[in-house]
């Protein structure tokens, strides 16, 4: 639940959200990453949805945060024009909240290959976490080499590896 997250979101330097986001262009502080309330067997249930807001991460605070990962579509995205001045968006108010890094995507992001491109970067992590993972840019290097993997993969559908951004 979005109440869980927030009461978490201060004590971890980790965190994974594979789930939904949603970009509001009308009005970005409502834009949201979609969670459950409460785990039941009916996950279509409408009443179950939770919504963790970029307003609501963006007033949590965090010293110990080290990497976001939202392996949900829209994160990064802004469309309304009038708002490109202000690049409020889900992966910013990560970093707002104090995570140095966070990935995120520009556009929709495919369910089959956002957990093969997790599986990238998390391998491609591993051989670097034994420095500390704020030096030496060993986050941006697995990003890096997650997307080019992928991109080899599918040099043709650059839309399934192109929107995920650091």
């Amino acid at each position: 639940s979005a109440a869980r997250v927030l009461e978490e979101l201060p004590r971890k330097s980790f965190m994974h959200f594979a789930c939904h986001g949603e970009s509001d262009p009308f009005e970005p502080s409502q834009s949201h990453l979609r969670l459950f309330q409460k785990a039941v067997e009916n996950d279509d249930d409408p009443r179950n949805v939770d919504r963790l807001t970029t307003a609501s991460i963006s007033t949590a605070v965090t010293d110990v945060s080290i990497l976001a990962v939202l392996s949900a579509c829209f994160t990064t995205e802004i469309r309304e024009l009038s708002h490109l001045d202000e690049g409020l968006q889900i992966g910013n108010a990560f970093q707002i909240a104090g995570f140095p890094h966070v990935i995120g995507s520009l556009w929709a992001v495919s369910d089959v290959i956002c957990p093969k491109w997790s599986r990238k970067f998390y391998s491609s992590l591993s051989n670097f976490m034994d420095m500390d993972p704020l030096e030496n840019d060993q986050i941006a290097c697995a990003y890096h080499k997650a997307v080019v993997d992928a991109a080899n993969e599918q040099p043709d559908f650059a839309i399934l590896w192109a929107p995920f951004i650091h």
